[in-house]
Formats: C-alpha cells, sequence, structure tokens
C-alpha cells in the first residue's frame, strides 16, 4: 500500500512539473515579442502595458470559479484538464493575430481564454499539494514553483528565435505551445481523481478535499490579507519585469535578441531559488530572513539593470532571478504552511490569486502610462522601491509560526 501510494504520488507530482511548465508561456511569449507587436499592430506603451497586464487580471478574475467547480464536486484532475484545453485553444486564437481575417481581435479573444484557463489551473494546483501526505507536499511546493519558472525560461529564451525562424510572424511563434498544453491536458484527463493521502488527523480518510462554507473571519483575516498582499506585491514586480525589462534592455542599446536572452537568464536564475528558497525557508520556524533577503537581491538586480553599468547586466540578471524566485517559491510555501488542511489551502489559493493578481495586473499597464508619461524609463527603479517595500511589510507578517485553525 506504500508503495502503491507513493507511486500515486509520484504520479501527480510528475503533472504538477508539467502543468506548471505549461503555466506561464502563453504570458511571458509576449514580452520578447512586445516591441515587434506595438510596431505592426500600432499599439501605444499603454495598449501594449494592457496586453501583459491583462492575463494577470484574469487569473484573478477567474480564480473563484475554482472554489465553485469544487463545490460542484468536479474532481480536480478534470478541472486542471478544462484548464489546459482552454489554455491551448487560447493560444491557438492567438496564433491568428496577423491574419487579415481576424488581425488585433484574435490578440485579444485569444489573452482572455489564456488568462481564464491558467486562472483556474493555478488557483486549483496548491490544493492538490497541500493534500499529499506530508513530505510530499514540500516536494510538491518546490517541484511546482520550479516548473513555473522553468516554464518562464523557456517562453523567455525560444519565443524571439522562433519568431526570427518562422522569418518574422511572431503570431506564428504563439502556435509552439499549443501541443505541450495539449498534451499536459491528456496526462490529467487519465489520472485518477484521488490523490493518495497519508493517514492524518486532519484527512484520516479522505479521497479528495471538500470545500467549506465561506468563511467571513477566514478572508478579513490578518494573516490571509498578508498572505494575499505579499503574492501581489512579489507577482507585481515579477510580471512587470518580464513584461518591459527587454524593451528597457533595447532602449540602452541592447539588441532584440539579447535583452530576450537576459530575460532568459533571469528566469535560469529562478530555477535556483525556487527549489533552494523551499529548502532553505523549512529550516527554520519563521520564513523572515530568507524572504526579505530575496526581495533585496531582486531590487538589486532590477536596479542595477534598469540604471547600472551595462557590463554588470549579466550578474545584475542573475540577482534579479534569484531574488523573484525565492521570493515566489516561499510565499506558495507559506499558503501551505499556514493552511491546517486542503479545504483551508484552497480557500486560501483562490484568495491570494482573487486579490494577489489583481494587484499584480496593475504593474505591466502602469509602468506603459508611466513610460509614456516620462519619456523615459528613469522612474523605474523608483516604482520597484516602493513595490519591494510593500511587498516586504507583507512578507514579514505572513511568516511568523502560525496557522489557521481548522
Amino acid at each position: 500500500m506504500q508503495n502503491a501510494g507513493a507511486q500515486g504520488c509520484g504520479r501527480f507530482v510528475a503533472a504538477i512539473l508539467l502543468t506548471g511548465v505549461n503555466l506561464r508561456p502563453a504570458i511571458i511569449s509576449v514580452s520578447p515579442l512586445l516591441p515587434v507587436i506595438q510596431s505592426d499592430l500600432g499599439l501605444t506603451a499603454g495598449a501594449a502595458g494592457l496586453l501583459t497586464s491583462l492575463p494577470v487580471l484574469l487569473l484573478a478574475l477567474s480564480s473563484p470559479a475554482a472554489l465553485l467547480l469544487a463545490a460542484w464536486n468536479i474532481e480536480s484532475p478534470r478541472v486542471i484538464a478544462w484548464s489546459l484545453i482552454g489554455l491551448a485553444g487560447g493560444i491557438a486564437i492567438r496564433s491568428q493575430s496577423l491574419s487579415p481575417d481576424y488581425g488585433v481581435g484574435a490578440l485579444w479573444v485569444g489573452t482572455v481564454v489564456i488568462g481564464l484557463s491558467i486562472g483556474i489551473a493555478n488557483a486549483t494546483l496548491p490544493g492538490l499539494v497541500r493534500q499529499m501526505p506530508q513530505p510530499a507536499r514540500s516536494v510538491g511546493t518546490a517541484v511546482l514553483s520550479f516548473a513555473l519558472c522553468l516554464g518562464g525560461v523557456l517562453a523567455a529564451g525560444v519565443t524571439e528565435p522562433l519568431r526570427t525562424l518562422m522569418e518574422g510572424q511572431w503570431a506564428l511563434a504563439f502556435s509552439v505551445w499549443v501541443l505541450p498544453a495539449a498534451l499536459c491536458a491528456l496526462c490529467w484527463w487519465r489520472l485518477p481523481g484521488a490523490i493518495p493521502v497519508a493517514a492524518t488527523q486532519d484527512n484520516a480518510s479522505q479521497s479528495q478535499f471538500t470545500v467549506p462554507r465561506f468563511s467571513l473571519s477566514l478572508w478579513c483575516h490578518p494573516l490571509s490579507l498578508s498572505l494575499c498582499a505579499n503574492p501581489g506585491m512579489q507577482s507585481l514586480l515579477s510580471h512587470s519585469t518580464a513584461a518591459w525589462l527587454p524593451t528597457i534592455l533595447v532602449g540602452r542599446g541592447m539588441g532584440d535578441v539579447s535583452a530576450g536572452a537576459v530575460l532568459s537568464v533571469a528566469m535560469g536564475a529562478q530555477l535556483i531559488t525556487s527549489l533552494g528558497g523551499v529548502w532553505l525557508a523549512g529550516r527554520s520556524d519563521t520564513q523572515r530572513v530568507p524572504i526579505i533577503a530575496m526581495y533585496l537581491l531582486a531590487l538589486i538586480g532590477f536596479a542595477g539593470l534598469v540604471d547600472g553599468d551595462m557590463g554588470w547586466t549579466w550578474w545584475y540578471a542573475v540577482l534579479l532571478g534569484l531574488g523573484q524566485g525565492g521570493t515566489f517559491s516561499i510565499g506558495l510555501l507559506m499558503i501551505v504552511l499556514r493552511s491546517p488542511n486542503s479545504a483551508i489551502t484552497l480557500q486560501l489559493a483562490v484568495m491570494s490569486q482573487l486579490f494577489g493578481y489583481t494587484i499584480a495586473s496593475i504593474g505591466p499597464w502602469l509602468l506603459g502610462v508611466l513610460r509614456d508619461y516620462f519619456g523615459s524609463w528613469a522612474f523605474a527603479s523608483g516604482f520597484v522601491l516602493i513595490a519591494t517595500a510593500l511587498g516586504m511589510a507583507a512578507a514579514w507578517h505572513a511568516s511568523g509560526h502560525r496557522q489557521f485553525s481548522s
């Protein structure tokens, strides 16, 4: 039985890995192509910022659907499978953006479908991780954060070369991600409905988590609010960077391919702390020191890329990536650690995604608007400094050694 349970958990961890890899390329792949998309479609910086902010906002708005689907007793693997099918469809629609029949409409419609699909899958996954036996939870959390970062690395690194390979047809470069999403959906569809669980106090015999009634006290608790604000500011910083960093670097004289490569290096560095951050944070009762250190690393890296010596660009990119990977993975771990059972984990995941990504969606759009207003990127480091300070304050409160009552 133990071997069967371990094998079952292994299958779910593998599925989580594949899913995480698929949940970021559809968003991140826009960033390296943003200058050419603006040029071809005549978008202002504000409209381009909205193009990168909209999926993040939809991640937030679609997250309550995960609670609703769970309340309808739809198995979580099925929810994720359908989400990935929607993701593949959204990518396929967006790949028609240069078509004379659909044009810019396909770009916006595809973006909407992508954001809604990713949002539901994103909110459902942490509850699956929390449902696993205790030793597998940290592994599942680390694998999920690692996979999300890996997907971003792949998208940042291969999107511009794919556009070049396809003779400048940037919309076709999006279509590459349809097949991986469809194959991942098939994997989830073939998985059993129940995760092997350990015989613990909170789930001694359950095969799938139940959703408690809406708890106003949970949604208004100061700890819940800090668990929302922390990923909100972390995501604002991460998505703003992913959206505009290549454009900022091109403005400083770097080539398109090199600018995309810098973003890829930063996201590659995230892989280190997406795994190492969970290990580091798990070595103490609180996560305060490691998460504050990660915020500071990311701030130094971004400021260096925007205002520092170009000769240090690659080192600054590494610092940025290490910091952002660590803040993301530790923030995800804190949601699991603060929860006594998988049902509360689901509610906290929905809360953090609903409020957090709503906050985050403002970042890329606001940066674009401010760029139009100031006419340069001189304000960017100050913007990131303020967001970092707010994120650190929320993280400090959320990282204490405590847990919600079940």
